[in-house]
């Protein structure tokens, strides 16, 4: 066979379990170079680190092992799904205890004191007699006690509680905000340590938060699980693989798939001597922690690819582009195989030479994306340097230069300053011609109001037509030739009333409807008086229309030429004159006849010649006409012959 071979790392080796499925859960260190595993399938390994050969504890159980405690030199603690049990290490003999099963972590205070964290509650055990002292109903992962503060921490599914020497608990937050921790360590600085699922790693000393490691600052994932102190060291495992934090320097080791690792669902990790010892989902596996981290080599990195708008162009130190199309991406890529798993990218973007930090990619990540950039000159500087360490590479440079945007350059600014002139001249120029229109409009409306006022005078002459006061006057003389002085009287009372309401609504532009109502009432009543009991009126009313006001003189020379022109000449059958009023846009007026009709009025009209021109409504229709123009309705007058006699439809502007 031939070829290239790359060894990962040359000093990681798995422990062979032989024929047993051994998915580890648990490593405890016993002593004497020995190791205790206890798997997911309820199996106990012995290891002696010198012998390197697991064996087999032959227990009758088929439950998964979540904690194994080290009591003293003979004597182990394990807790298994339902129950535990104490291990006699010499003979392998066991008894069960008093504690519940699913015990997530145990720890020691003295040698006859325990504390328990159980899936739902944690409690303080006596090993002698089994006296327990509960703590918190609640479900709990793990618990440490230090004995150089002489108190304990839990982890609970709600936060962190410290219990000092009387038991009393205070809760460890970070930032007023519960910490969820998974496991507890503390290093021989005393600084008390917290792996959480989202946070990355905590460090608590006297109770105050000193320390806070993320992917930001040296961890390889916010996601930690199992901590193990080592002096000064804190081995962390993390989602991303295993680390070790040099708790004085801050400085972190990586140990990760490319280092050799076969898998990062690691359950637990211990460490003998200078021997460290993780279980994975894959086996047991062993490394020399002194040898094990490989010092990472910087190897120098160049541009691979530069994309303006998606679009490949050659490398090149100087870009030139329009503003508005100035998304770049810069590609680049470094020699030497794993080199990129000890190295990061930093960039500055500067302007005008102005000083700035450099700006850390990252791991992993290599590739650089400008989206709209302003407008100017920029220098893009990108250098690698080595994780946790102070080589870095050469500084790699390109220029960016954005030009203005077109709103900003010298000819579109003289187009928007001759723009803003040429409408501040039409502004001016619209201001002065809406002067003129409204001058033109105030002087038509005052000629309107003339011709109003004189249409006016023409109504009250119309109305007041000598053809009208003659046959009062003859209907009064009749009732004094027939000595029927009461009704003279009476029909002269009315006669008067109703010249004198004609001269005072002749001064009003707008009148109630109900005093038009009432003239036009007066002035049926004396021609009911000329007429007798022939002639006979119906006036209906819309409950609306009661409260508008409308224009005066209009209404009475229609229902006038109606007597005049259609009843007066009929000879035969009763006179019937009928008035609706109803409201829509405007008001409506309709007077309805029963007389000879429009057709035999004209023939009338053709035919006496020599009789007086009788009496017209040219002088209301012009007015009404006046009225349309003015308001800007639909005002007018119209006709219609009827099977008998003749519809005249009225629409008046109206006031509320």
């Amino acid at each position: 066979m031939s070829g290239v071979f790359i060894v990962p790392n040359m000093h990681l080796f798995n422990i062979d379990f032989k024929e047993y499925n051994s998915n580890i859960s648990v490593i405890e260190n016993i002593g004497n170079d020995r190791l205790l595993f206890g798997s997911e399938n309820g199996d106990l390994f012995l290891y002696d680190a010198n012998k390197k050969t697991p064996i087999k504890i032959k227990l009758k159980n088929k439950e998964k092992v979540f904690s194994i405690l080290k009591i003293n030199t003979n004597q182990v603690l394990i807790g298994f799904s339902t129950y535990s049990i104490i291990l006699n290490l010499s003979d392998y003999s066991y008894k069960k205890t008093n504690y519940y099963g699913n015990i997530k972590d145990f720890t020691l205070i003295n040698a006859n004191t325990i504390v328990i964290a159980g899936h739902d509650r944690s409690y303080v055990s006596q090993l002698n007699n089994n006296k327990e002292r509960l703590l918190y109903n609640e479900r709990s992962f793990a618990v440490h006690y230090s004995k150089k503060q002489n108190s304990f921490y839990i982890a609970y599914i709600n936060g962190i509680k410290k219990f000092d020497a009387a038991f009393k608990p205070r809760d460890i937050k970070f930032k007023e905000q519960s910490i969820y921790a998974q496991d507890i360590a503390e290093t021989s600085n005393g600084i008390v340590w917290f792996s959480t699922t989202k946070d990355g790693l905590v460090g608590v000393k006297n109770d105050e938060i000193i320390y806070h490691y993320t992917d930001q600052n040296g961890l390889l994932s916010n996601l930690t699980n199992v901590l193990k102190s080592d002096g000064d060291l804190l081995w962390v495992v993390t989602s991303k693989g295993i680390q070790v934090l040099d708790t004085v320097t801050g400085e972190f080791q990586n140990l990760t798939k490319k280092d050799g690792l076969v898998s990062y669902n690691i359950s637990d990790i211990e460490i003998l001597d200078n021997t460290l010892y993780f279980s994975t989902n894959t086996g047991v596996f062993v490394v020399d922690k002194r040898k094990i981290f490989k010092k990472g080599v910087v190897s120098d990195f160049s541009f691979t690819e530069i994309l303006i708008n998606g679009k490949k162009v050659p490398i090149q130190e100087k870009f030139e582009f329009l503003y508005g199309d100035n998304t770049i991406q810069f590609k680049f890529h470094t020699n030497g195989y794993l080199s990129s798993d000890h190295m990061q990218y930093q960039y500055q973007l500067l302007e005008n030479e102005d000083s700035k930090s450099w700006i850390t990619l990252d791991q992993g990540d290599s590739q650089l994306t400008f989206n709209n950039l302003a407008s100017g000159q920029y220098d893009l500087k990108v250098r690698g340097v080595e994780i946790d360490g102070k080589n870095e590479t050469p500084i790699k440079r390109a220029i960016i230069e954005v030009r203005l945007p077109f709103y900003k350059s010298l000819w579109f600014t003289i187009l928007i300053f001759l723009l803003i002139l040429m409408l501040v001249w039409y502004g001016f120029t619209k201001q002065i011609q809406d002067i003129e229109n409204k001058q033109i409009r105030v002087l038509e409306q005052e000629r309107i109001q003339k011709q109003l006022v004189f249409s006016k005078l023409e109504s009250l002459q119309a109305q007041m037509n000598p053809h009208f006061i003659f046959n009062a006057l003859n209907s009064i003389q009749n009732l004094v030739l027939k000595e029927n002085k009461f009704s003279a009287y009476n029909y002269l009372t009315k006669f008067s009333l109703f010249i004198r309401e004609n001269l005072n609504m002749s001064r009003k532009s707008f009148v109630d409807f109900q005093e038009e109502l009432d003239l036009i009432y007066k002035y049926l009543e004396l021609e009911n008086l000329r007429f007798g009991d022939e002639f006979s009126y119906v006036i209906n009313v819309q409950d609306e229309v009661h409260n508008i006001k409308i224009p005066t003189m209009i209404i009475q020379p229609f229902i006038e030429n109606a007597i005049k022109h259609g009843l007066l000449h009929k000879t035969k059958g009763d006179k019937r004159l009928v008035l609706d009023f109803y409201k829509l846009d405007v008001l409506v007026c309709v007077i309805t006849d029963n007389g000879i009709g429009m057709k035999a009025s004209k023939e009338l009209n053709k035919a006496n010649i020599l009789k007086p021109n009788s009496f017209s409504t040219t002088a209301i229709q012009d007015r009404l006409k006046l009225l349309k123009d003015f308001y800007t309705i639909d005002v007018g007058v119209s006709y219609k012959e009827l099977e008998e006699g003749t519809r005249v439809i009225i629409k008046i502007p109206y006031k509320v």
